[in-house]
C-alpha cells in the first residue's frame, strides 16, 4: 500500500521547466526572451486518459471482452489506460521507490495500476 501511496505521489507531484526559445536563434531579437514553464507530464496524461475513457463511456478490462460490442480497436487496447512514466523521472524523484519497482516490479504492479 505504501508503494501505491508514493507512486501516486510521485505522478501528482513530478514537473518539469520547459523553457521556449524562438525558432531560429539567429532572428533572436533582443526584446524576445525565452519563456519558461512547468509542466505536470503525469497529471497531464492522467487528463487525457480520463477525457478519452469519458468520451468512450468505459474503460478497457480484459474481463469484458465480447464479440457483441466490437469498437474499433485503438478505443479498445490495454494501452488506453496506460500512463507512460519516464524511470529516469521516478528514479530523480523518489530514489528508494524506483529501486523497489525495479527489482521487485511483479510484487508491486497491483499497486502501481490501482495509483
Amino acid at each position: 500500500e505504501l508503494v501505491r501511496v508514493r507512486f501516486h505521489e510521485f505522478l501528482q507531484s513530478y514537473s518539469e521547466i520547459i523553457s521556449d526559445q524562438p525558432a531560429d536563434e539567429n532572428d533572436m531579437d533582443e526584446e524576445e526572451e525565452t519563456t519558461e514553464r512547468q509542466i505536470h507530464p503525469y497529471r497531464e496524461q492522467a487528463i487525457q486518459l480520463a477525457k478519452r475513457q469519458l468520451k468512450s463511456g468505459s474503460t478497457y478490462s480484459p474481463e469484458e471482452e465480447d464479440d457483441e460490442n466490437e469498437e474499433d480497436e485503438s478505443e479498445r487496447s490495454p494501452f488506453s489506460s496506460t500512463i507512460c512514466v519516464n524511470y529516469r523521472h521516478l528514479h530523480s524523484y523518489d530514489p528508494d521507490l524506483a529501486e523497489a519497482i525495479e527489482g521487485e516490479y511483479v510484487r508491486f504492479e497491483p499497486y502501481l495500476r490501482r495509483a
